[in-house]
């Protein structure tokens, strides 16, 4: 027993002080992965087991996932690494197993897996990440591969069942001080005869104006990755009227961010976006972790004057992170400005305040400002019959307007609380700013219907 403990200890301390003193490659290897190696002489041969996984982890992402590697070393520190590549493999068309609308041949152009394209695993995950972003579908089950039978191709399999998301919302807020009302109706059509088509429409009046606005996306423009998109608007109120046109382009980059960028015109006016999105949330119904964020810049170039031009930059994002079991905590933030600073801008252009998209305690377009921020911490509880309780504040600057100057602080505060079931959910806000009493507060009540 003495002598077994002895030479295990002996191995031991043999396998500790291992160091690699010269590595011979064997197969078809990558220059990177050859200087990879390479650099391992007078390191312990304990690295090489994760620098082999990672060398694995590459080729498995580019077209070989039966690669192997072995390892022979020597007592005299000579290190003899073999790989064996296998078989390239390349993606099959993807296919759905679930109950869907969506036509077949859309698949491969939804998930962005090309048929033909080198097999990488680390594209499956994307892929229904990206499908799932789409907020058409849900997940029935994992996703799965298969080999097309005497061919080297293997085919994703996602199981991806149509969610209700066509809808129709109906908003409406009332203040019980100034005894004014507005409403907004919303139709969403997505999806379209399973072709990825949308189509929202909004109407909104109130005692103060009222708009129109349209937003349709072709997609896939010519058998290319991008989709074509078409926005118009109308608006309306005592101070002024608006009307903008605009034509644009979309697509997808780095599996994560939407990119897209619009020419238009206006009453007067030429007009040029550009627009990045990022979305990563666990769900879409009373999500609990994730995080969205969206920027743009827009430049309105006079007709009459090449020289009149301004830029409108703006930026907002979210962040959510659980709490305590039901608990989410909802972090939120927004910013806008118009440059140059020094300039009178048209009232229609300055940027629009007020409402459940920004401070909840005043009535949508209370406040007009060139430039603005404000950031809200909400913390919602969701039960397990998918009803939601919320409070919130949102503290926050703007510009004032001539004839007030400098920086206005303003703030909103209140309760809310959601409901959700297949079909329909109600929304309930009440909200105050900082100026009014308990009871003369706002309240926005939200009922939406999906089909």
């Amino acid at each position: 027993m003495f002598f077994v403990l002895v030479l295990l200890f002996g191995l031991f301390q043999a396998s500790a002080s291992c160091v690699i003193k010269e590595v011979s490659l064997e197969g078809l290897w990558q220059e990177d992965h050859q200087h990879l190696y390479a650099s391992l002489v007078e390191k312990p041969c304990s690295i090489l087991a994760s620098i082999n996984q990672e060398v694995l982890k590459w080729h498995e992402d580019h077209g070989f996932p039966a690669a192997q590697i072995q390892v022979d070393s020597s007592l005299v520190g000579l290190t003899r690494v073999i790989l064996d590549r296998g078989t390239a493999w390349v993606w099959a068309s993807p296919e759905n197993k679930s109950q869907s609308k969506t036509k077949k041949d859309l698949w491969p152009k939804l998930s962005g897996i090309k048929e033909g394209a080198p097999f990488s695993l680390s594209h499956l995950g994307k892929a229904e990440t990206q499908l799932l972003r789409l907020g058409y579908y849900e997940k029935e089950a994992p996703t799965q591969l298969f080999r097309q039978a005497r061919r080297h191709r293997l085919v994703p399999v996602f199981f991806m069942k149509d969610r209700a998301i066509n809808h129709a919302e109906a908003f409406f807020s009332y203040s019980s001080v100034d005894k004014e009302y507005s409403g907004s109706l919303e139709i969403a059509l997505l999806n379209i005869m399973g072709t990825a088509r949308d189509l929202y429409i909004e109407g909104e009046t109130g005692e103060w104006g009222r708009s129109l606005s349209i937003k349709y996306k072709e997609p896939w423009i010519f058998s290319t990755e991008w989709s074509g998109l078409l926005r118009g608007a109308i608006e309306e109120d005592s101070l002024s009227k608006d009307a903008l046109l605009e034509i644009g382009l979309s697509r997808m980059i780095f599996w994560d961010i939407d990119f897209a960028f619009f020419g238009g015109i206006g009453d007067d006016e030429w007009t040029t976006a550009l627009e990045l999105r990022y979305l990563k949330l666990d769900r879409f119904i009373l999500p609990r972790s994730g995080i969205s964020m969206d920027g743009g810049m827009k430049i309105l170039q006079k007709r009459d004057s090449v020289q009149n031009a301004t830029m409108a930059l703006q930026a907002e994002g979210y962040y959510l992170l659980p709490f305590f079991g039901n608990g989410v905590l909802r972090f939120s933030i927004s910013s806008g400005a118009l440059l140059p600073v020094k300039r009178d801008f048209a009232i229609e252009n300055l940027f629009e305040l007020g409402g459940v998209e920004s401070f909840k305690g005043y009535r949508k377009g209370f406040f007009r400002s060139r430039a603005y921020g404000w950031s809200e911490c909400l913390f919602e509880w969701q039960t397990v019959s998918e009803t939601a309780f919320q409070i919130f504040y949102q503290p926050g600057i703007y510009k004032a307007r001539s004839p007030e100057h400098g920086w206005k602080d303003v703030y909103s505060y209140g309760l809310g609380l959601s409901q959700y079931r297949d079909r329909w959910n109600i929304s309930i806000y009440y909200a105050l700013h900082s100026a009014a009493p308990f009871l003369e507060g706002l309240l926005h009540l939200n009922v939406k219907t999906v089909f």
